[in-house]
């Protein structure tokens, strides 16, 4: 059996050293294999927090590809990247996959970004429920991902 953990996210470009350092304790960790997968960015986020940079899409994958020659001998590095799926979002996620290589592309439904302006304040328990399913299903349809996460 393979251990792997395939949803790091390791803000690559933006924090280099943690990239060294989150491979190192996989490995000490017994780790077979682990997949980074920092943020797409968004024009209605920016590149804040773990996001990878505007227009640093192949760079990321450049990089990843490039620890994953360096550690080849101990771990195996994937190259992976999550997608807050939104359906006003197609054209900007199809520019990102067209500008990487990617081994592993998580969904995700994280509706709470600032861009977005759904009124969670205005929404019932169910209606809020509702409206999650509806985007993960929308998503799972789209044919974009490998896999649905968080």
């Amino acid at each position: 059996m393979i251990k792997r953990d395939g949803h790091m996210h390791p803000n690559l470009l933006k924090k280099p050293h943690q990239g060294r350092e989150f491979i190192e304790r996989a490995i000490e960790l017994g780790f077979d294999e682990i997949v980074f997968t920092d943020h797409m960015p968004f024009s209605v986020t920016g590149d804040e927090h773990d996001r990878i940079p505007f227009g640093k899409v192949g760079e990321y994958c450049l990089e990843v590809r490039r620890l994953a020659d360096e550690y080849a001998d101990r771990i195996k590095l994937l190259c992976g990247i999550e997608i807050d799926y939104h359906p006003d979002c197609a054209r900007e996620i199809e520019e990102v996959l067209s500008a990487g290589k990617f081994d592993g592309i998580l969904g995700s439904s994280h509706l709470d970004i600032k861009g977005f302006h759904i009124p969670f304040d205005k929404l019932t328990r169910g209606e809020f429920a509702r409206l999650v399913l509806e985007n993960y299903l929308a998503a799972a349809k789209s044919g974009y991902f490998h896999v649905m996460t968080h």
